[in-house]
């Protein structure tokens, strides 16, 4: 990146390293992993609930099988590494990715384990040297498979599966349905396998929701701007030319809509006030029909509104089964009859359990576990919480409090500051979360104005802030865990992950007595090199116009903020980790940062990550959680309060 200099890698710089650390287990639990993948995930049932796909682990190997609903028993597919599976035009028949780009369809005999494949990619399919990417499975409605390419234009390719007399041997036919794909965000699908509309970003930023009107031509219908409006479709176009959405077009909060691919008009299905709609799912007929199931909203605790009474029911009886608490229930997957649904709970005592939930029967079935016992337990429950900023708007966060004996003192607290900056958190709290509890930190998750899920206003609150407001809203989270006894002054930490990272670290130059330490992860500390580069791409060009609130890049209000320019006011130590594959934020962002931190004379430690890149996978994470809680352990000890 221009602007910033490449960190000398020699001996001096050994002993700041930090790649193959692991995470000691908190005292009197049992385990010793802090990111640990259930053995059986994915469970994405078959339209007719007859079969489910299932991502096993094996080892250190990842592989999906189908199985019988019922019993569990494997349909006998091949284990192969594969990146996506998924359901196709009926329930014998899947489609999977390789982790090489591969595409093929597996199809299941009338005995339901014989196994035949079909090749999708080399010849007479999508080119294997583009690597293609899958945009939309076959369903029931739309039995064709789209999927684009990754180099030049990068066309958007359909594939159908021609029928063959029996015996003979079952052809792929792909073909270009958009030769240029470049501006294309998404593609909608409708029945037969038509491409009825698209999502493109438009040269100067705005986002456009195109309709076709001829082979290769297209007609806009309506625009919005890519910062603060939210337009996600899912599902397949309907017969009567309608598709499902998450949209706030025009309103306040983000609602469950259909919306009209014609015009563009929306009908609302369910809005809340003030509170947006996180997810929403629709059970479609496989006749060109649907009809709305569920949507979930976080204004604290998950809240979940349903279409229909026997799942709602089901819900029920699966949170009672539970103990009746506060738990987290997302939506998995179910068949077209709606007989069986698949769903994943979660709470303060439970770590990613999937069940089977038999409507008809009104029973459910355990089927896999994440096996972090050590987390599985209520040593440190997360709650939400709502307060006011020193200039009125309300902040809202999620708290963890670990376990203390009668009489202590406040734990010392780590304040989270989430990445995006649109991006928020949800309840419960994270593995890391549970993790930094269990040691005996108190942990303060703040989602910061700007933050998505309170409405609109609320995140339109974040516009122009990033110098101001955005910082004192850190301050006045500080402010409120002390003044609730939460916290003791002197003894908080940041943490920030990214977008978080480069927040904490202006806040620590702005405010350097409030924080004992400072801990972030790819953060960007030269804001001025990064709004420069993503300036040069009109669709994050036009977000951060809208929240930067200036059409032009503020390059003197960045300089100001930036960490690299504010060496000298840091007082707290402060620990970088980086990734060094991050495209999004390089690795000598950290670099330059740790060089100017150790040369004026302040504490800073530097962790490098081999191989990682800006999310980072499993295995770095714990490492990096363990890197964390040594850092913590020296600065901020839990059993050394002054």
């Amino acid at each position: 990146m221009k602007g910033l200099r490449r960190r000398f890698r020699g001996a001096p710089v050994a002993a700041c390293l930090a790649v193959s650390l692991t995470i000691p287990a908190p005292s009197g639990t049992a385990g010793d992993r802090l990111h640990r993948a259930p053995p059986e995930t994915g469970h994405m049932l078959s339209w007719d609930g007859s079969k489910t796909i299932v991502l096993r682990k094996r080892g250190d190997r990842r592989f999906f099988d189908v199985v019988d609903t019922v019993t569990g028993e494997s349909r006998g597919l091949p284990e192969r590494p594969l990146a996506r599976m998924r359901w196709g035009e009926d329930s014998d028949t899947a489609y999977g990715v390789s982790r090489s780009g591969e595409l093929f369809r597996v199809t299941f005999g009338a005995d339901g384990t014989a196994v035949s494949e079909v090749a999708l990619t080399g010849k007479g399919g999508v080119p294997s040297a583009e690597r293609p990417r899958v945009v939309a499975f076959p369903r029931p409605a739309a039995p064709v498979l789209l999927a684009r390419g990754r180099r030049g234009a990068r066309p958007l390719y359909r594939c159908t599966v021609d029928p063959s007399p029996a015996g003979a041997e079952v052809a792929a036919r792909c073909e270009v349905a958009d030769p240029d794909g470049r501006r294309v965000l998404s593609w909608l699908v409708g029945p037969g396998g038509r491409i009825p509309a698209r999502i493109v970003s438009v040269p100067y930023g705005e986002r456009e929701f195109q309709t076709r009107t001829g082979e290769e031509a297209w007609r806009r219908v309506f625009g919005y701007p890519p910062a603060y409006t939210r337009f996600d479709t899912f599902g397949v176009v309907q017969a009567d030319n309608t598709v499902w959405a998450l949209s706030n077009r025009g309103r306040e909060s983000v609602a469950l809509v259909r919306i009209d691919v014609s015009t563009g008009e929306e009908k609302v299905v369910h809005e809340r006030p003030g509170i947006d709609v996180h997810r929403g799912f629709a059970l479609f007929d496989g006749a060109g029909g649907s009809r709305p199931l569920l949507a979930e909203h976080f204004p604290g605790y998950q809240e979940v509104v349903h279409f229909d009474a026997r799942l709602g029911a089901g819900y029920a009886a699966l949170r009672e089964r539970l103990g009746g608490g506060p738990v987290r229930i997302d939506f998995v997957s179910a068949d077209r009859a709606l007989e069986f649904a698949v769903v994943e709970a979660m709470s303060p005592a439970i770590h990613r359990r999937r069940y089977l939930l038999d409507l008809g029967a009104g029973t459910s079935r355990l089927l896999s576990a994440g096996p972090l016992a050590v987390y599985d337990r209520p040593a440190a429950p997360s709650r939400p919480v709502s307060f006011p900023a020193s200039d009125g708007l309300m902040l809202h966060g999620y708290l963890t409090l670990p376990r203390r004996a009668d009489g202590a003192g406040p734990p010392p607290l780590v304040l989270e500051l989430h990445g995006g900056p649109w991006q928020r958190r949800l309840w419960p709290a994270p593995p890391m979360v549970r993790f930094l509890g269990a040691r005996g930190y108190a942990v303060l998750n703040l989602n910061y104005r700007g933050s998505s899920g309170h409405g609109r206003h609320f995140l339109e609150a974040g516009r122009g802030s990033l110098s101001g407001r955005l910082q004192l809203d850190v301050l006045d989270a500080a402010r409120w865990a002390v003044a609730r006894g939460h916290a003791e002054e002197g003894r908080i930490a940041l943490l920030g992950g990214s977008f978080g990272g480069f927040l904490a670290l202006a806040v620590l130059g702005r405010g350097p007595d409030a924080f004992r330490a400072g801990i972030a992860i790819n953060a960007v500390t030269d804001a001025v090199a990064f709004w420069k580069r993503d300036w040069d791409s009109p669709g994050n060009r036009a977000a951060w116009q809208e929240f930067l609130g200036s059409r032009d890049l503020p390059e003197a209000m960045l300089a100001g903020i930036s960490p690299l320019n504010n060496v000298r006011k840091f007082a707290a130590p402060v620990l970088l980790l980086a990734g060094t594959r991050d495209r999004r934020i390089p690795p000598e962002h950290s670099f330059e940062l740790f060089d100017l931190l150790r040369a004026a004379g302040r504490p800073a430690e530097l962790a490098e990550y081999r191989h990682a890149g800006h999310r980072p996978g499993p295995a770095t994470r714990e490492r990096m959680a363990g890197r964390i809680a040594e850092f913590l352990e020296r600065y901020l000890p839990v059993g050394n309060v002054p």
